[in-house]
Parts: structure tokens; C-alpha cells; sequence
């Protein structure tokens, strides 16, 4: 194997197959990067078992061939190198030379056979194609309510579900204190009904291009593939919740507030409330009024609402759930709610460009969902 490849290339391909390769492997050859230099380019794959990705870079292929290289000194010193370096890898007698004009470098390899192969196809493979900023959006409101602290007891809440209805494809993901509902009205597919881990869907939110082929290998793993990467994943096996259960559009009052000015006052009261708990009491009546208090001090911030209808409400729940779900999304919030007990629903209205050109306001098909806490 012998090629020359342009450093900014080979290290933009390497951040992604890196995000493939585990931290905690107990089969060594996981601590490799596999590399094949095929006609006109250079493919390199990182995976732990759980995650394959596959990086096809251009370069200036010699002689064809496969090697496995181990990723993380490979990695640091790719970067080290000046973007406009042009950088010769080759393999002599079991040895990988690394060399650029100034510098020369030789790394052990591994035999490319002990390498994982992709995973097999199951007979049936659900396809849909979309825009990969649109797909990112979307995980980017719903991924961050998965649940992180208890993932290893229930694993199915770690990942995000994907399930079609009558009128596209919900992705969801909660940790049943808060849940996070978006909606891709442009898939049409009948029979999409599984649970992606976190870690591939945060490689795609590093990669720039326009469309995503998605792949879903029903009860075994999905693919997405773009023009020169491929993200191999196993799915998360086992039943989800039933989150239409908890969604509603019953509620007693209504109102709108601007995210400038909600996250600003979120921010300043989570100074207090994380001393207690992380626990404020927002209160609702021709404004609303978000309040924080421990044993040091008190947090009490008004916000200008709009749209205002129906009764007085009182309301606690974990500050950190709602400025998680401010800081991923944009525009305005539609917050309603019913009573102490019942979970707060937020939907999202933005501006967007219309068909003529001009700017409305719209409530997009998003949805999320915070328990509120009970206080004396």
C-alpha cells in the first residue's frame, strides 16, 4: 500500500472514524483505525463493535492495499502537521511510514484479517432520503431529553426513537421526567419503528453536506450514508414507552414568551436553584414570575408574556430540563399548562419564509413535555 494524501483531508476524515473508536475496548485491534487504499482514494474506518464509520477521502493512490494503524497517535499526529502539508503513507515489510518533506514516522501495524467486518443485511431494510441540516435540527430539539444518569439500566431511553404515523415520522426521546417530540412530515415510510444510540447521530451533527440516505435494517442496525461517509450503527433492542399516553392538548392556561427573555431569567435563577435541588416555581398571572430560593438567598425575575388566556397557575419543576430544551431550539414558546400535576407542554413557533417570499410566524411540529415537581 502506497499513497499521498493532502493533511487537511486525511485529518477531517480522521475526526470522523475517530468518533467510531471506542475509549474503554477490550479487543486491541478496536485500538486501530483500518485503512484501504483502493483506486483513486483512501477509505479509513474506525468502529468499537457498536458503531462502524467509514471515511472515503481522495487521494493519490500508487499501489492498493489494507492496514491497520493504531488511531489515537495516528490521529495526534496527523493534526500536528500544517494543513497544506502533503503527506505519504506506505507500508514496508509490516511497517506504516508516515512521511512529509521535513518529517519521517514508522508505526506498527496489525493483521488487517483480525479487523470486524460490517454487519450483515436482515432481509428487510427500510430507506428514506433527507436533507442532513434538517435531520440534524431535528435530533438537535429531541436527543438532549434521552436519559443520561440511568442509560445502563434502561437502555432503550439512552437512544432516539423513531416511529411512523399517519402523517410522517416521530423521533422522540425522553427520560420519562421530560420528553422531547419533533416531527419529519416528509417521511412516508409505514413501518419505521426503532431506537438509535447517541453516538452516531452526534458524529452526523460534525458533517458537512446536503443530503442523508438512511438505512434501517429492521431489528438489527441503521446506515447513514452521504457522498463519501457511512455510519454504520446496531440499534438499541427492546420496547419504548408509550409517549402518546402523556401528550395532550387539553390545558386550562396559555401564554408566549420570547426565548431571549426566558433564557436569560432561566439562566440567572439556576444560580440559586442549583443549590436546591435545581427546583424554581414559575407562576403565572398577567406576567410570569420565576422564582429560586435555598438557604443562602433568593432568585425572583419577572418576564413579560403575550397571548395570555385562562386562570392563575403555580408550577415547580427542574429549572435544567427547560433551559436544555431553550438552548436547542429558537424562536418563540406556546407554554400551557393545567395544574400542579400534570405535565407542562411547550411548542415552538419560528419565523420562516413562505412560499411568496414573506415572513410568518409558525408553530412548528414540535412538542416537549416537563413533570412538574411537587412542593409543600
Amino acid at each position: 500500500m502506497k499513497f499521498q494524501i493532502k493533511q487537511n483531508e486525511l485529518n477531517k476524515g480522521i475526526k470522523l472514524a475517530k468518533q467510531g473508536v471506542g475509549t474503554n475496548n477490550t479487543m486491541p485491534v478496536l485500538n486501530f483505525f483500518k485503512m484501504e487504499a483502493k483506486e483513486d482514494s483512501v477509505v479509513i474506518t474506525g468502529t468499537d463493535l457498536e458503531t462502524r464509520i467509514e471515511v472515503d477521502m481522495d487521494a493519490d493512490v500508487e499501489t492498493k492495499g489494507t492496514v491497520l494503524i493504531e488511531s489515537k497517535t495516528f490521529a495526534q499526529l496527523i493534526n500536528s502537521f500544517s494543513k497544506n502539508d502533503l503527506i505519504n503513507i506506505y507500508e514496508d515489510n509490516n511497517i506504516i511510514k508516515v512521511e512529509t518533506n521535513e518529517s519521517s514516522f514508522e508505526f506498527n501495524t496489525f493483521d488487517p484479517e483480525e479487523y470486524p467486518e460490517k454487519y450483515s443485511e436482515p432481509l428487510k431494510i427500510t430507506e428514506f432520503k433527507t436533507k442532513l441540516d434538517k435531520l440534524n435540527s431535528i435530533i438537535s430539539k429531541t436527543l438532549f431529553a434521552r436519559a443520561v444518569k440511568d442509560a445502563d439500566s434502561r437502555p432503550v431511553l439512552a437512544g432516539l426513537h423513531l416511529e411512523s404515523t399517519d402523517d410522517g415520522l416521530d423521533v422522540v426521546a425522553t427520560n420519562t421526567y421530560r420528553l422531547a417530540l419533533a416531527k419529519m412530515d416528509n417521511i412516508n415510510e409505514d413501518d419505521i419503528n426503532c431506537i438509535i444510540p447517541s453516538e452516531p447521530l452526534k458524529t452526523l451533527n460534525k458533517m458537512k453536506t446536503e443530503e442523508v440516505t438512511v438505512k434501517i435494517h429492521k431489528n438489527s442496525y441503521i446506515e447513514f450514508i452521504t457522498e463519501n461517509v457511512l455510519i454504520n450503527s446496531r440499534l438499541i433492542d427492546g420496547d419504548y414507552v408509550k409517549y402518546n399516553a402523556v401528550i395532550t392538548d387539553s390545558y386550562k392556561t396559555q401564554f408566549i414568551v420570547s426565548k431571549e427573555d426566558l433564557k436569560a431569567s432561566l439562566k440567572r435563577a439556576s444560580i440559586i436553584a442549583k443549590q436546591e435541588n435545581n427546583v424554581i416555581t414559575l407562576t403565572v398571572d398577567e406576567n410570569m414570575t420565576i422564582k429560586a430560593d435555598n438557604d443562602s438567598g433568593t432568585a425572583e425575575e419577572q418576564i413579560d408574556i403575550n397571548e395570555l388566556e385562562g386562570p392563575i397557575q403555580k408550577i415547580a419543576f427542574d429549572v435544567g430540563y427547560l433551559l436544555d430544551m431553550v438552548k436547542n431550539t429558537k424562536g418563540k414558546y406556546k407554554i400551557q399548562l393545567t395544574d400542579k400535576v400534570n405535565p407542562i407542554v411547550i411548542k415552538n413557533i419560528v419565523r420562516e419564509e413562505n412560499e411568496e417570499g414573506e415572513y410568518e410566524e409558525v408553530e412548528k411540529d414540535y412538542t416537549y413535555l416537563i413533570m412538574p415537581i411537587r412542593t409543600n
